[in-house]
């Protein structure tokens, strides 16, 4: 990533005040709705346009850094877009914009590589509303330079993992590692394939955690969410003792933690009905479950909130 956030010294940035930006939230998801058609300004030191895109129900946001120069002429320093849903679009703004009016706290640093290695809840982070993409998309606008990689495949397990860790994770050098593996590990147990059982997980995560921490790489250990939206299925149940290992492990090697089983179970408690909130089949994320993802690994990256 080449964008040159911090390139504009001698000019002032082009702000807008809280209200505006909550009036802009409003007229413009209530537009885009409508039409398919906004201009959205956001947050502090970007400029976002939206347009339409040629996926329905989405838009392309165009990311450049804008600032008015002390001639009052507006410069762009670079463009780079992503393909948003509307709701998504608007969620990590609003994270980047209440993040922005206070100290930074964000563990990555401008140049830092983070690999988000997983199974296909992870692969499907590269949609327009997955959860790598808004993490990608949050520190494009709030100018951290950081370089993210989606090394997630589906149906993969710790072994899998294990297996693929130098070509897909280690050979990027990243400074971080995002590990999310555990629901295929017990899923794959109750669906006539061949699972892994909790002494051989054990082993295949931490042989995983230690060869990234050899590396140098810091590590982002998630828990596994829930498998079905029901916290007393079978599954759940068994997942219950992966989850809490990874906890001991992430203590043990002083690991980052984002407890994304608890985030969730939290959500399952206040369902109304047996409909699925924040999955498509009760594994895999919806739109929503996306969001609750990205605004749990962001906060646990020290965004605040």
């Amino acid at each position: 990533m080449d964008s040159h956030w911090n390139e504009p010294q001698s000019g002032r940035l082009l702000c807008y005040s809280p209200g505006r930006l909550l009036f802009f939230f409003i007229l413009g998801y209530s537009i885009f709705s409508l039409s398919g058609y906004t201009i959205l300004p956001f947050i502090g030191n970007v400029l976002t346009i939206s347009s339409p895109s040629i996926v329905p129900g989405s838009v392309d946001v165009v990311l450049p850094c804008r600032y008015l120069t002390e001639k009052g002429d507006l410069k762009v320093l670079q463009s780079k877009s992503y393909r948003l849903t509307g709701f998504c679009a608007i969620f990590v703004l609003t994270v980047s914009h209440f993040g922005s009016a206070q100290e930074d706290t964000f563990m990555l640093d401008d140049g830092d590589t983070i690999v988000f290695l997983g199974d296909s809840i992870t692969q499907a982070g590269d949609r327009p509303e997955g959860y790598v993409t808004l993490v990608d998309f949050y520190c494009e606008v709030s100018g951290h330079e950081v370089n993210v990689i989606n090394a997630g495949i589906s149906g993969h397990k710790s072994n899998d993992m294990l297996a693929r860790l130098q070509r897909d994770v280690l050979d990027h050098h990243p400074t971080w590692v995002s590990i999310s593996c555990g629901v295929n590990d017990v899923w794959h147990q109750y669906s006539g394939r061949r699972g892994v059982p909790l002494p051989e997980y054990k082993k295949n995560m931490t042989e995983i955690v230690d060869r990234c921490l050899d590396a140098g790489c810091k590590v982002l250990l998630l828990t596994a969410t829930p498998i079905y939206e029901d916290l007393h299925s079978k599954e759940n149940r068994m997942l219950i003792k992966y989850n809490a290992f990874l906890r001991a492990l992430a203590r043990e090697k002083h690991l980052l933690l984002c407890d994304l089983f608890e985030a969730f179970a939290e959500q399952y408690k206040h369902k109304k009905t047996a409909e699925n909130i924040l999955t498509t089949d009760g594994v895999h994320m919806n739109p929503k479950g996306n969001r609750l993802l990205a605004r749990e690994i962001l906060w646990a990256l020290g965004v605040p909130h």
